[in-house]
């Protein structure tokens, strides 16, 4: 069975994401709980990264799952932002930009930073700013878009941001357990 793809090859799942995301709204990720799923989330994340550098999609089960965790959980987010830390900054660039395309757009605010962030690392400063941009008129409130605003707008060097993720990310996966 074929399924739809966008005109970038991706697929059409943003429908069947929602759908999910409904279920796992009610989740609470920030007590003792929650912070295990958290945890659970961040270590499947590896794998999810390996596996589509392999050919291999995350299902939607995932996808919904990871877009929720991002939602309500800051230390989940920036998790997702210092990859690049432990896994080839290609790989997880590849992932965030299909996460970008099969999340639904009322959940993507946090992908599309994220991604506008490896942009910027990678020094491709005019698609970062696009999908900046881009992020913000999906949720103009959206507090790290507004933050990366600041920073693009400041001309701070890319590998500033480098050394600032790379100090970061460790705090960061301790706060999860991992």
């Amino acid at each position: 069975m074929n399924e739809e793809r966008d005109r970038f090859g991706f697929p059409n799942k943003q429908a069947e994401v929602l759908e999910v995301i409904k279920t796992l709204e009610g989740i609470d990720y920030s007590d003792e709980t929650g912070m295990d799923k958290v945890k659970g989330l961040a270590l499947s994340v590896y794998d999810s990264v390996d596996d589509y550098a392999n050919g291999n999609e995350p299902t939607v089960e995932q996808i919904a799952e990871f877009t929720i965790a991002m939602h309500k959980n800051i230390s989940f987010r920036d998790f997702i932002m210092g990859l690049p830390n432990d896994v080839e900054i290609d790989y997880v660039g590849e992932w965030v930009a299909f996460m970008g395309t099969v999340t639904p757009k009322e959940y993507a605010a946090p992908i599309v930073t994220i991604f506008a962030a490896l942009l910027y690392e990678a020094e491709q400063l005019v698609e970062a700013n696009h999908h900046l941009e881009y992020a913000q008129e999906l949720d103009p409130s959206y507090s790290l878009a507004q933050l990366l605003k600041r920073v693009f707008d400041s001309n701070w060097a890319p590998s500033a941001f480098v050394d600032m993720r790379t100090k970061l990310h460790p705090k960061v996966k301790e706060a999860i357990g991992i």
